[in-house]
């Protein structure tokens, strides 16, 4: 009804409406946490997207890391606003837009063309919501289900994806260490071989 739609637009207005979302960014952001304050508009370029304008309205976003995975982020936002695709404007516009948001950047990944399947849309997903109840003043918590897409999940091929490079990488390392210390010894055998045939030719005096 109308008096809870005003009771819950005045708790955004004061910010005890907290909203929490997950989502999947590409590439790997430098720091741990952080947070995007710049304001959100009408794109001049194109009226159906939006984009952070000097005249747009006032947006801030809170994010950290959850993970991170071989050219990509699990990252938790927490919303001090609520503008029109605001994760998606600021998470793009620090260069690491949503995997599968093909509105912003995130459509066209080496994960996106192997995992089909997977990607329905931009990986963005509602978590938690704090309100206070318009009519008794509780202070409710709603948390709703994992970060799960369609046919599968991608955090967890993403998971799988990572230590399978994590091992190959080892393998490697392990490969270069062995085949540093099979040059070594092979050096000190052709050290020791070469002063063995000169001390036979040429014999030291008694």
């Amino acid at each position: 009804n109308d008096r809870a739609h005003l009771y819950l637009s005045e708790q955004l207005k004061d910010h005890t409406l907290a909203r929490t979302y997950e989502a999947v960014v590409i590439g790997g952001l430098k720091e741990d946490k952080g947070t995007v304050n710049a304001p959100i508009g009408r794109s001049p370029k194109d009226r159906k997207k939006m984009a952070i304008v000097p005249d747009g309205r006032h947006a801030v976003t809170h994010y950290e890391v959850l993970a991170r995975y071989h050219g990509y982020t699990h990252i938790r936002c927490k919303l001090e606003t609520g503008r029109t695709h605001q994760i998606r404007v600021h998470m793009a516009a620090k260069g690491h837009p949503l995997l599968g948001d093909d509105v912003y950047g995130g459509a066209n990944t080496p994960f996106g063309a192997h995992h089909k399947s997977l990607i329905t849309g931009q990986t963005l997903h509602a978590c938690e919501l704090h309100l206070t109840h318009p009519t008794t003043g509780e202070r409710i918590i709603a948390v709703s289900s994992p970060m799960i897409y369609s046919n599968g999940e991608v955090i967890g091929v993403l998971r799988y994806v990572t230590s399978v490079r994590k091992v190959d990488r080892q393998i490697v390392h392990v490969g270069l260490i062995s085949g540093g210390v099979l040059l070594g010894i092979l050096l000190v055998v052709l050290i020791s071989s070469n002063y063995y045939l000169r001390s036979i030719m040429h014999p030291v005096a008694e």
